[in-house]
């Protein structure tokens, strides 16, 4: 640690702790309080090199796959990926210039154990995490690569639709 301080400060960037309600699930129920740990991405040293890029379905899109959807009499089933971020492929979620760090939050990390993460110590990022501005361009490239490794093709007019096709006519969408 005393040798990354010393030696690539550039590459630490400082975290922080983010509370907010989440509204809970049905009517009636009560919002749960929800704590993320994100990094403070607009420290990344390499934040002008970085993939940023994360298309989202354009109105009519997502019309048009409901369109579709109904017409072909498929269900539709909307889905949340926990932690989503965390879950990108190291490769799509890769600094550019070297390893990146993240120091604790000040009022730290508690573990498991009901210890605290000693002060001053950090993380070596390897993967994209909350807070950096290239993690829903490294999180798409993940969820991209996995739905075309199941045989979907992405759409030549919609980046965020995919469709499985197979001789007799489309098997199946996604959009993203």
């Amino acid at each position: 640690a005393a040798e990354i301080r010393k030696n690539r400060p550039d590459r630490l960037v400082p975290s922080r702790h983010v509370y907010r309600w989440k509204p809970a699930d049905g009517v009636g129920n009560p919002a749960k309080e929800k704590v993320r740990w994100c990094v403070l991405g607009h420290r990344d040293p390499d934040i002008f090199k970085l993939k940023r890029a994360s298309p989202t379905p354009q109105t009519a899109s997502i019309y048009i796959f409901l369109l579709i959807s109904g017409a072909l009499k498929w269900e539709i089933e909307v889905v949340d990926a926990s932690t989503a971020f965390m879950q990108t492929r190291p490769e799509d979620g890769a600094s550019v210039d070297g390893d990146l760090y993240s120091e604790m939050p000040p009022e730290g990390i508690p573990l498991a154990d009901g210890t605290w993460v000693p002060v001053g110590s950090f993380l070596r990022l390897n993967t994209a995490v909350y807070g950096l501005v290239s993690a829903p361009s490294a999180w798409r490239r993940t969820l991209v690569n996995a739905i075309e490794d199941l045989g979907y093709r992405r759409s030549a007019y919609e980046p965020c639709i995919f469709a499985l096709m197979e001789k007799k006519g489309p098997e199946g969408h996604v959009l993203i």
